[in-house]
């Protein structure tokens, strides 16, 4: 095909032979003739595809003839003999029960794990969530990120504003995450509970399982105490009683009226079994400063988010006008699906890159053992040609056992898929915060999808027979007696498998190194707190007792919950670190004189005397919040090294006295630093943080912090939990938590990744050994008799064995760092998911090349030490 393009002489050489062989020439003349009236330049781009898409329909034309005819003539040519060869493949693989299962195995283990980590990203990603009009469903966040606040929450007055005059949102609503008490067998428990403005429902249309939702009838204060719960809940709560409508659920002492059950598995931005209303008045009464609301609404079709984000800043500078507070605050709208899985994104799809090469490594490495397996059958299949069976019959045989292997490893893979799955479930934390916002959600919803798995299967075995097809096609056009020639000349297609297979393990093992260094930098990062042996709760109702009462009750908890054996000290602070809540005050920086000088929001823990040195803080300069500081009106504050560092850059923090928008917290003097706590994980920096005492305005409900001494202290939370109600029995002592355990939730994710990532690069690490050996022991085989006279002219096996090892060399190197240059490339996409280590770190680099040389040595070896066991008198009389 001199003379013609290479893309017109290639469709010439893909129509059938029946064709090409007799009509070739004149085919290649005509397209030549007719490429060299086509005009140069732009204007014969056209004419030119023309002339190749008539080649191309001429192929497909001609392929389909050919079919056809074969199919109504052929058929019995195909099936003659069919039941001899299912014997004889019966009899070929129980005599070969090694490569059997071989294949099988590596074959269901990459189905299970590719099943399994894509139904990750179906049922994270790409899943519809569980209300219709997902696509248009946003959450609208107050932001202002010159305070570091980019997904915050908005007040009551504000959001009935933006809702009143918002023209891109079909609905606006209201929802805030609280808790609600709910006695137990004489004792009260919080429950959680999520509060909704009536518009709720609008924005995420669903349809209740019984009952009715909220509407416009819960704006008003009669229909305050009405309620949903969820399906959940009622099942396990309310024993799924049917007439549950109508009943009522008692509430912080308040009879509430359930007016219907929510569809199963509905859960939104936190797990709540009851759902209240927010009614019109609750909303316009709270104070315009206090923000805690999120806000869910429904895009208009014919609007986008970023026509809802400009819409409602406008919205908010108005106010700002009027309220000078909310100077620099502006409407942040995202789709809420997106935001959703915006912290597990570059994770899962790193999971899938890991899965993917583990899948391409599994693939080759059976294409290497089947290749190497018709080499070794080359006499046999030689033989079949000189008793007349065609190709035809000589592809079937070998097809059939490529795809009989590749089913039952499929097969297996499916059955498995479902076990592993559930422990990929449990290595991920169900509820998982948006990042740089306080809510949380239930990104990961996995589940064994039957369209991954089918697809998975497909891919498996198409992917299986496209790499085994150049081995079978090769097997069936040897028709002349084996010689050395066709072995070495098939050995050196086995060896580029091997160096493919080597250089996508090589991929996935620096990637995993990447990511073990990332996490071990990660959780050996200090977050301010020492986790071990600390208990949390949730205590208290007190919010309408006097605030001396509430001060009394929450010093005489401490007290005695100090006084029980194993307790080593306990305290209180209105938000525990590491449950992914904030509270921000406006703190207002006075001169000498007292006067503000400028003011910003930041956040703000009210704490009592203990509480820092039951958590282990680090004091850095000056001193802690102690029990004489909580007499009296709060005259002290203690800020975190980052507040420090922000507003006072000189270094004279110590000794500056500053201001709440809170009127029990005016005119504080800071008398200490401590080192920042990382409240939000080892991964996210501290935000500046000022701490004062508790006594002007606490919260009503706090968290308990206890320290104990040795042991697990959730074995003491149970205890800690009866003194609670002994001292009190109407006061609740909800949700203990292990604090270590809340600080590894915040690293879960990555944790997962790395050990899912460790275990795939393993498994590569296996596969790429495995290719190794097959070919370094085909290799022996071919060269038994080789071998064998080299040890009878007196060479030692030692020898024998330094030179196959020699001999597999270049081969590993070559695989190696093709796969460490792939490797680096690959990691620099990455960098946001490592933490503390760069993506061309030498240690997994070197760690890499180590583990994957090791490998390839013990494959290597293992076969060589059998090679210098030859016998060369036996050799010799076998050839």
């Amino acid at each position: 095909m001199t003379g013609l393009p290479r893309s017109a002489s290639l469709l010439i050489r893909l129509h059938p032979p029946s064709i090409r062989e007799p009509y070739g020439r004149e085919m290649e003349e005509v397209t030549r003739f007719q490429l060299d009236r086509v005009p140069k330049g732009p204007a014969g781009w056209w004419a030119h595809g023309r002339i190749l898409a008539g080649l191309a329909g001429s192929a497909v034309a001609a392929w389909t003839t050919v079919i056809a005819a074969g199919l109504s003539t052929g058929a019995d040519r195909w099936t003659a003999g069919l039941g001899l060869d299912l014997r004889f493949l019966s009899r070929s693989l129980r005599r070969s029960p090694g490569y059997a299962v071989t294949v099988v195995v590596v074959l269901a283990a990459a189905v299970a794990v590719t099943a399994s980590v894509f139904s990750f990203v179906q049922g994270t990603l790409l899943a519809e969530p569980p209300y219709p009009n997902s696509d248009r469903v946003v959450v609208a966040w107050g932001s202002n990120p010159t305070n570091g606040q980019l997904r915050d929450v908005v007040s009551g007055p504000n959001f009935v504003d933006l809702r009143d005059r918002t023209t891109t949102l079909e609905a606006l609503a209201a929802l805030h995450g609280d808790d609600r008490v709910l006695i137990e067998d004489g004792r009260q428990r919080a429950i959680g509970v999520n509060e909704v403005s009536s518009e709720f429902f609008s924005a995420v249309r669903i349809q209740p399982f019984l009952g009715r939702l909220f509407d416009g009838r819960e704006r008003s204060p009669q229909n305050g105490t009405n309620i949903l719960v969820s399906h959940g809940f009622w099942q396990t709560e309310l024993a799924g009683d049917p007439g549950v409508v109508g009943s009522t659920l008692a509430l912080n002492g308040i009879p509430h009226t359930v007016i219907g059950v929510l569809p199963p598995d509905f859960q939104f931005l936190a797990p709540a079994p009851v759902w209240a209303p927010l009614t019109e008045e609750a909303l316009t009464s709270r104070e315009r400063y206090n923000i805690h609301f999120h806000l869910i609404g429904l895009l208009r079709p014919d609007a986008t988010p970023e026509a809802a984000t400009r819409e409602l800043t406008a919205i908010t500078e108005d106010i700002a006008v009027e309220y000078p507070g909310f100077e620099g605050w502006t409407v942040l709208v995202e789709r809420l699906h997106a935001a959703s899985v915006m912290s597990v994104r570059p994770i899962v799809w790193t999971s899938a890159a890991a899965v993917i090469l583990v899948l391409l490594v599994a693939l080759v490495n059976l294409a290497t053992l089947f290749r190497i397996r018709t080499l070794q059958r080359d006499e046999e299949i030689t033989v079949r040609a000189a008793l007349g069976s065609g190709r035809r019959r000589i592809v079937r045989i070998l097809g059939m056992e490529a795809v009989t292997l590749s089913l039952v490893g499929a097969a297996i893979g499916l059955l498995v898929a479902p076990s592993l799955l559930s422990r990929i479930v449990d290595l991920i934390p169900l509820w998982i915060t948006i990042p740089e916002s306080a809510a949380q959600v239930q990104a990961l919803r996995a589940r064994l999808d039957p369209r991954v798995a089918g697809t998975t299967v497909v891919l498996a075995a198409l992917g299986s027979l496209v790499l085994t097809a150049p081995a079978l096609l090769s097997a069936a056009r040897r028709r002349a007696a084996p010689g050395r020639s066709s072995r070495i000349h098939g050995s050196r297609g086995t060896n580029w498998l091997v160096a493919v297979e080597l250089a996508l393990a090589t991929v996935l093992v620096l990637g995993a190194g990447l990511l073990v260094r990332s996490a071990d930098r990660m959780l050996a990062t200090d977050v301010g707190v020492d986790d071990q042996g600390l208990l949390t709760l949730w205590v208290g109702n007190v919010w309408e007792w006097p605030i001396p009462d509430q001060v009394l009750y929450f010093q005489q908890l401490v007290d005695r919950v100090e006084a029980m054996p194993g307790v080593e000290s306990a305290g209180i602070i209105d938000y525990p670190p590491f449950l992914g809540e904030d509270d921000y005050a406006r703190v207002y920086f006075l001169d000498s004189t007292g006067d503000p000088v400028r003011d910003l929001r930041e956040e703000w823990r009210r704490v009592d005397g203990g509480v820092m040195s039951t958590l282990g803080f680090r004091m850095l300069q000056g001193r802690p919040i102690g029990d004489g500081d909580l007499v009296g009106t709060p005259s002290v504050a203690v800020v975190n090294e980052s507040f420090a560092r922000k507003h006072y850059p000189a270094g004279d923090a110590l000794g500056s006295r500053v201001s709440t928008h809170n009127g029990a917290y005016r005119d504080l003097e800071i008398v200490g630093i401590i080192a920042d706590v990382r409240s939000h994980g080892p991964q996210t920096p501290a935000q500046p943080i000022l701490y004062v005492p508790q006594q002007g305005d606490p919260r009503g409900t706090v968290g308990l912090m206890v320290r104990v001494r040795g042991g697990d202290p959730m074995a003491l939370a149970p205890a800690v939990q009866d003194e609670i109600w002994t001292l009190d029995p109407t006061q609740p002592a909800a949700y203990p938590a292990a604090v270590s355990d809340l600080v590894g939730q915040w690293v879960a994710v990555p944790r997962a990744v790395r050990t899912l990532v460790s275990g795939l690069a393993l498994f590569s690490i296996l596969l790429a050994a495995l290719g190794v050996f097959g070919v370094v022991g085909f290799a022996v085989q071919s060269r038994t008799t080789e071998m064998g006279l080299r040890l009878a002219l007196g060479a030692s096996p030692g020898r024998l064995r330094s030179d196959i090892l020699m001999g597999t060399a270049p081969l590993v190197g070559l695989g190696v760092l093709a796969g460490l240059i792939l490797g680096l490339g690959a990691a620099r996409f990455a960098r946001s998911l490592l933490y503390g280590v760069g993506p061309s770190d030498p240690v997994a680099a070197a760690g890499a090349i180590a583990i994957m040389a090791t490998a390839a040595l013990l494959a290597t070896w293992l076969p060589a030490r059998r090679a210098s066991r030859i016998d060369p008198s036996e050799a010799m009389r076998t050839e």
